[in-house]
């Protein structure tokens, strides 16, 4: 709980506060949108 998946880092707090159950940090979580949208 509290950090990335992707990179192991920790997911900031207020991140957490918002999303609770987020599974990727900030930078992750855009990096696998930018991804999607490119398939």
């Amino acid at each position: 709980y509290g950090m990335c998946e992707m990179c192991e880092e920790d997911i900031g707090f207020q991140r957490l506060k918002v999303k609770p159950h987020a599974r990727y940090c900030i930078v992750c979580r855009e990096i696998i949108e930018k991804s999607a949208k490119n398939k």
